[in-house]
């Protein structure tokens, strides 16, 4: 009785996982398969009533517990709800075979009123189909490890049961994916992401191209003489430069933003409310209207940047940062990355490649909503899981026919902005122009900066350009991560851009620059 109570129980945890169990403990002589079974089903049976009683009696004021909120979202009962006005009481039989769906669809049912009766009948068809297949799938292959084994008091016999509980799990989770269109999609993604090397892990690119600028350091005798390639740069921009004063760098005077884009650097600390006010103030200070950009003085792939479209937004930037930050003036218009370099003694100097950055936006068809728009589009889908996330409380909303929405609006590829190569805009003229501003910051001769203009006549006149950011050494050419090029491109393209930040620094070091040492270097990067 003990046993079966424990595994009831544990169905309102984890119905799959109680099932499995069940089986496993069932094959290991536990308890008979009936009752492992009987158990089961009546946990599930009674902890679906429970849902729908919830749903019944509290509506959606159960969304307010914290609990409920968590598993429940709106926009899951939303779409719950959609499903149940296309198709009545099918879903109620349908949702136990589809992962995610129990939960709302159950307290959607008693929310909409559904008749008790009904969904009773409904439930225990779907429950008795599905629990025991489950419990005796589990059971079967738990018992079929025991036959090849010893007795049940060896170890090697419950580290079979456990081998065939996890995988019993695995396979579940990987079936029943593909019973639903998000499930294919989102593995669909995985698979993507796997066969797409834009997506892999930092260490794949940087591992090789570390023994390659470990060759560099012996060639030029100097380990860290990349850390010289920008004197004017704390560590040339390893890690941890203030982004206000590379800014405060490249203007041509104190109150003369030139090709900058305006910004103020505002101080964090406690008085959240008083931060606020001064953004508030400086905003008028500048003649700022919404959307401005909010950004910590120091970061890195566009963690933490917020694009306030309302004082609410500030609010909410202002009480999630801590530290320094910068007010900066939003700037619409394309946005390019542009990698330049020159090396010390030369006059002029060169763009190495540039990056067309694309933000990502979906058209909405007037009948799916925007989680369907994301796991339909070819790119979005392959970072489904962020966008997912990023946009859980708008996906259950049905974008208008023709109406755009921006999925992305950040120029980050790990934000999700797709990368194209687009060495295509470099001009005489605008190589003119970014040496123009790069001169500006004496000890500068190596990085990217983040653009943004109007338009691509624009970017090749080299006119109304506004620089929005500036990195250093650790910049990479990220025109490499362009969909149309292999790993091997990228390794040539990181090699050739450390290559010349070793040669720049190597020269620097020559002329008096101090590069920083092999311990400091570890230690700023760990």
């Amino acid at each position: 009785m003990l046993q079966f109570i424990a595994i009831a129980a544990s169905t309102f945890i984890s119905e799959d996982l109680a099932c499995i169990a069940a089986g496993s403990l069932a094959a290991a002589s536990e308890l008979s398969l009936t009752s492992a079974i009987a158990a089961s089903l009546v946990g599930i049976v009674v902890g679906d009533l429970l849902l729908y009683a919830a749903g019944f009696l509290g509506g959606r004021a159960i969304l307010r517990f914290r609990i409920a909120a968590r598993y429940l979202s709106p926009a899951k009962l939303l779409s719950a709800e959609r499903w149940f006005d296309q198709r009545g009481s099918a879903i109620v039989v349908l949702s136990r075979f589809v992962p995610g769906m129990r939960l709302p669809t159950y307290v959607a049912a008693g929310v909409l009123r559904m008749p008790v009766l009904r969904f009773s009948l409904l439930l225990v068809a779907a429950a008795a189909v599905w629990t025991p297949a489950l419990v005796a799938a589990s059971y079967y292959s738990g018992a079929s490890f025991a036959r090849q084994l010893s007795e049940k008091s060896s170890p090697r016999f419950w580290l079979a049961i456990g081998l065939a509980f996890f995988v019993m799990w695995v396979l579940l989770a990987f079936a029943r994916s593909l019973f639903t269109f998000k499930g294919r999609r989102l593995l669909y993604s995985k698979w993507q992401r796997l066969l797409h090397w834009e997506f892999w892990p930092m260490w794949v690119l940087y591992v090789p191209v570390g023994i390659y600028i470990f060759y560099l350091g012996i060639r030029h005798r100097s380990l860290t003489a990349f850390t010289a390639s920008n004197p004017g740069i704390p560590a040339s921009g390893i890690k941890g430069e203030s982004k206000s004063e590379i800014f405060h760098q490249l203007c041509p005077g104190p109150r003369n933003f030139g090709s900058i884009a305006p910004f103020a650097r505002i101080a964090g600390g406690a008085d959240k409310s008083s931060i606020v006010s001064l953004v508030q103030s400086h905003m008028k200070k500048m003649r700022l209207r919404f959307p401005v950009v909010l950004k910590p003085d120091v970061g890195e792939r566009g963690n933490g940047v917020v694009i306030a479209k309302s004082a609410s937004d500030i609010e909410y930037f202002v009480a999630l940062t801590s530290g320094d930050f910068i007010l900066q003036k939003f700037i619409p218009g394309r946005e390019f990355g542009v990698f330049y370099f020159r090396y010390p003694h030369q006059i002029k100097g060169e763009i190495l490649a540039i990056t067309d950055k694309r933000l990502i936006t979906l058209t909405g068809d007037g009948v799916s909503d925007l989680e369907t728009l994301i796991l339909k589009d070819a790119r979005a889908v392959l970072m489904a899981g962020f966008h997912l996330e990023q946009h859980k409380a708008n996906l259950g909303s049905i974008i208008t026919a023709g109406a755009v929405y921006p999925l992305v609006n950040l120029g980050t590829h790990c934000k999700g902005a797709l990368f194209l190569e687009g060495n295509q805009f470099i001009s005489e003229k605008l190589t003119l122009a970014i040496d123009k501003i790069s001169k500006n910051f004496n000890g500068f001769y190596f990085g990217r900066y983040d653009i943004r203009v109007p338009g691509e006549a624009d970017l090749v006149a080299g006119k109304n350009i506004y620089v929005i950011e500036l990195n250093g050494v650790t910049s990479e050419a990220t025109s490499m991560y362009d969909p149309r090029y292999s790993i091997w491109h990228a390794y040539k393209t990181l090699c050739r851009q450390w290559k010349i930040a070793c040669e720049i620094g190597a020269q620097n070091i020559r002329n008096g620059a101090k590069p920083i040492s092999l311990r400091e270097l570890v230690q700023m990067v760990l």
